[in-house]
Order: C-alpha cells, then sequence, then structure tokens
C-alpha cells in the first residue's frame, strides 16, 4: 500500500499525480494528463512495464543519475567501482520495470543535496533522512527507516548511557547531517553544553572517538551495527553502541528535487511493486535489516515514530 504525506511545498500538478497513484496506479498515465510522461511511441519501444511513467526527458535517455555515498553499509558502499548493498539491490531491481539504467557518483555528503538542487543528479539514494527541513527542498520515496545511535569507546569510559550523560561531553558527527540539529537539540537542554565537531567521512568520524579527540559520535544505528558486526579487527572493534536511547527515528529516503515530480511517481510505483511481489522483502532480508522495512512504497513520510 503507498502511502503518500504532501509536504506543504508539493505543488498541485504533483499533488494529481501522487493522488492518482496513492489510490489507482494502474490509471496513473492519464489519470492527470501529466505532460512530463514519455509518448506512445517511446512506450511502444520499450517492455518495462513503467517506462511510460517517466519523464520524456529520462525515457528518452534511458538513464538516471545517482548521487550515493561510499563506505554506508549496509545500505551503500563501493566494492572496487561497483555500487553494492541495499540500495544498489533496489535499484538493481527497478532497472528492468522502469527500462533505464543508473549511473553512479560517490559524492561527499555536503555537495550531495546541492547537487541535485543545481541538476547535476536527478536523485540521491545514500540512506538520506527524510527530515521536515529536507522536505521543504526536496520529495522523498521512503523505503527504510532508522534513527541515530550514540557511539563511545568500548567499555564506556564516559559513562554515556543518557541523553543527560551526553551533556558537558565532546561530540563528532558527518558534515552536513541531521544529526548536527539533533545534538543541537539536546544540547539546549544541558546546563553545560556539548562540545560539536564535524568530519567529512563516518571513518573519520570514528577514529575522533577511538583517539579520543571526541568522547562519542553520534550517526545512524544501522550503518554503524553492520559495520561493528563484520568488524574482526581494527578501529571499529574498539567501538560500542552505547545505551542511550534511538534518537530521532525517521525514514530513509530516495531524494528527488521538488519539480521532479513524474520522476518521484515513476519510482514510487517502481517500489511498490518490489514490495508486492516479495523482492523488496528479499532484499532487506539479506541485509540483516528485515525490521528496518517499510511495509508499502512512503512519500514525505517525514520524522515519524517506526511503525505509525
Amino acid at each position: 500500500m503507498i502511502r503518500v504525506r504532501l509536504s506543504p511545498g508539493t505543488g498541485r500538478g504533483m499533488r494529481c499525480l501522487l493522488a492518482a497513484l496513492a489510490v489507482a496506479p494502474v490509471l496513473l498515465a492519464s489519470a492527470c494528463g501529466g505532460s512530463g510522461s514519455s509518448s506512445a511511441s517511446a512506450t511502444s519501444a520499450h517492455s518495462a512495464p513503467l517506462h511510460s511513467l517517466l519523464p520524456s526527458s529520462i525515457a528518452t535517455a534511458g538513464v538516471v543519475n545517482v548521487a550515493t555515498l561510499d563506505g554506508n553499509a549496509p545500505w551503500e558502499y563501493f566494492k572496487g567501482s561497483t555500487l553494492e548493498g541495499i540500495d544498489a539491490d533496489i535499484l538493481n531491481d527497478m532497472a528492468p520495470l522502469l527500462g533505464v539504467k543508473f549511473t553512479f557518483a560517490n559524492v561527499p555528503f555536503p555537495s550531495e543535496i546541492p547537487g541535485l538542487l543545481a541538476g547535476r543528479y536527478n536523485i540521491i539514494m545514500m540512506s538520506l533522512g527524510d527530515t521536515s527541513a529536507r522536505e521543504q527542498t526536496m520529495n522523498f520515496l521512503d523505503y527504510g527507516e532508522d534513527s541515530s545511535k550514540v557511539v563511545v569507546l568500548k567499555g564506556n569510559p564516559e559513562n554515556i548511557n543518557t541523553t543527560s550523560d551526553m551533556c558537558g561531553k565532546s561530540i563528532t558527527v558527518l558534515a552536513g547531517s541531521s544529526e548536527i540539529t539533533q545534538v543541537q537539540g539536546i544540547s539546549k537542554t544541558c546546563a553545560t553544553p556539548i562540545q560539536i565537531t564535524t568530519t567529512s567521512s563516518v571513518e573519520d568520524m570514528d577514529l575522533a572517538v577511538v583517539s579520543g579527540r571526541a568522547d562519542m559520535a553520534l550517526d545512524p544505528y544501522s550503518s554503524e551495527a553492520y559495520a561493528m558486526k563484520q568488524a574482526t579487527s581494527g578501529y571499529l572493534t574498539q567501538l560500542q553502541i552505547s545505551s542511550v536511547p534511538p534518537i530521532y527515528p525517521a525514514y530513509n529516503g530516495i531524494a528527488f528535487e521538488k519539480s521532479d515530480g513524474q520522476l518521484l511517481v515513476a519510482f514510487t510505483a517502481a517500489l511498490q511493486m518490489l514490495v508486492d511481489n516479495g523482492s523488496y522483502a528479499a532484499i532487506m532480508s539479506k541485509w540483516g535489516c528485515s525490521g528496518l522495512a517499510v511495509h508499502g512504497a512512503v512519500v514525505d513520510g517525514g520524522p515519524t515514530a517506526f511503525g505509525s
């Protein structure tokens, strides 16, 4: 089942398209008369069942340019020049439904959203948190759930077990991430503020804790838990996830520029097909993330509690 929560910045044409998708996906191509859909001749040239839902520019090119990020397993990471992980598996299964190929650019996180808004990429897919602030400039197709967790040295020498214990301590977070505002919100409740520094990569963030430059880090739970579980040596074996409760449960989403409503519609239909035919559940199970799976395609789900 497709869930649609229309954010305030969603335009009228997009609202029509998404409403049609939620009610009757098979009628989408004609329900709203969207000018961005591909022509009948293009449709007949492709056997892909959802190709006709694509914007004409992408239907003609046959390529979707994706901004992603290395080192974020199980969601996405590069093995040589090949993208692996949940994101890669989902897009690989979407490709024959949409009749497109995907090209992947490994983009530093702070440059991803500006790159999407400048038109350098068609989508961002790197387990990007769907937040209310980001929904002001982008639309999200949510395909997983996650929350932020505090990472500390093994043995938790600073005794960081609650958000109150974070007060007066030093923390490192990824530059440009939603974790920055999460920590700032917690720090406002402290008598002694939390000292916040940023890094350009998750590895540098974890190394800051190992080296003693920071007392803790804040990162999505799924990525840190997966990395620690896989590690048999190295710096990750010196870290653990603290007992601080999950912070800011939210959806992870594929990000689209606001004007790309037709592309969002096509991807939403594709994800729902993967949910309905069991492919999506198989992918999440393969990567040990069944507990983070959505039960249907969610558009602009925002920072909601899991299961809501």
